[in-house]
């Protein structure tokens, strides 16, 4: 097998490590909830257990990661992974409030008749592949080279375990913090529920008959022209009553196709010894060059639905971050403190 081909190494260029960092960025962007979780799940070890239980997290993360960009376009079909992982992080949060305020010893919960240590690395691990649909989506919308989409995705995922890492530190330093961090836990549950894929409980509503799109941009266009959201707030929150058709590979293959054929006609490629004239079929290298641009716009589009047009809520990713990160922050706010007044002081009891 060809690695160098496979990873699409061999005709990579310069303008390859700009795209690099932007799947960096948007990782990193993504990676703020999953950091906040992750410290909280592994808290309850022993200080000593913290750093070796977030490693075999962050190990198992990386062959997990690895794995879905390989099967991406499954592993983005998968939607209950995330409401699965929304439902337990909500669990995590209502229990923790539930719990009575005397009560200051919480075991770690044991997970499948695991120890403590190996419960909270299959927490870590659950809390990942519930974040990770997204982050794949994100990626390959961004670029269809495996090798950049690895790359980037490695750097983020050790971002995310040194923001971890960070966020347990200072969960030591701030007890107050916990509630907070609690409270963003249960608002990050809450979205994962609400990006319930809406074809999920109604059918999706297919295009007007006819529609013909080749790029990602052309089936973004049909979309809004065709289907109504009730609710937009600019780049920040958008309602989704009716998902559209997930786009189609084979519309993308015949357009491309047609493009390319009268594109190598236009040329005079078209009339070499490989087209039999009346067959009516193209060059083989048009073949390929369409298949190649076909499957690349689907990936891309196939992101867009995915992340865009199938969620009920479809939250923007900056602003999820912002919005958990605020409420995290809350938690370092030193509440107010009452200043005793003389009439007080003279009403108040003797010491």
């Amino acid at each position: 097998m060809d690695i160098t081909g496979y990873l699409q190494l061999d005709h990579s260029s310069p303008a390859d490590l700009v795209v690099v960092g932007a799947v960096i960025v948007i990782s990193c962007l993504l990676s703020c909830d999953n950091a906040v979780v992750m410290a909280l799940l592994v808290r309850e070890l022993p200080r000593e257990l913290q750093t070796k239980a977030l490693g075999y997290g962050i190990i198992g993360a990386y062959a997990f990661r690895i794995a879905a960009l390989v099967l991406a376009t499954w592993i983005m079909g998968i939607w209950y992974l995330k409401v699965a992982g929304g439902a337990y992080l909500l669990y995590l949060a209502i229990a923790h409030f539930l719990r009575p305020q005397t009560d200051q010893t919480r075991p770690v919960r044991k997970l499948f008749g695991l120890n403590a240590f190996w419960s909270t690395v299959v927490a870590v691990e659950i809390a990942d592949v519930a974040f990770s649909v997204d982050s794949i989506a994100a990626s390959i919308a961004l670029s269809d080279k495996l090798w950049i989409l690895i790359l980037g995705s490695t750097i983020g995922i050790v971002v995310m375990r040194y923001a971890a890492q960070g966020v347990v530190r200072l969960l030591e330093r701030f007890p107050r913090l916990e509630a907070a961090a609690f409270v963003a836990i249960g608002v990050i549950g809450l979205q994962l529920l609400l990006e319930l894929p809406i074809d999920v409980l109604r059918p999706s509503r297919p295009l007007p008959v006819g529609t013909i799109y080749a790029t990602a941009g052309e089936y973004r266009a049909a979309v809004e022209a065709f289907i109504h959201r009730p609710l937009a707030i600019g780049s920040v929150l958008v309602v989704n009553i009716v998902a559209p058709e997930q786009p189609s590979l084979a519309i993308m293959r015949d357009e491309w196709l047609r493009r390319e054929s009268a594109r190598g006609i236009d040329s005079g490629s078209g009339s070499g010894s490989d087209a039999q004239p009346g067959a009516g079929d193209p060059p083989a290298e048009i073949q390929l060059r369409a298949e190649h641009q076909a499957r690349r716009a689907y990936n891309e589009a196939l992101s867009d639905w995915n992340l865009h047009y199938r969620p009920f809520l479809d939250f923007e990713s900056w602003f999820s971050s912002l919005l958990v990160m605020t409420v995290f922050a809350v938690g370092f706010i030193r509440p107010a403190r009452r200043i005793r007044t003389g009439a007080n002081d003279e009403t108040g009891s003797a010491p």
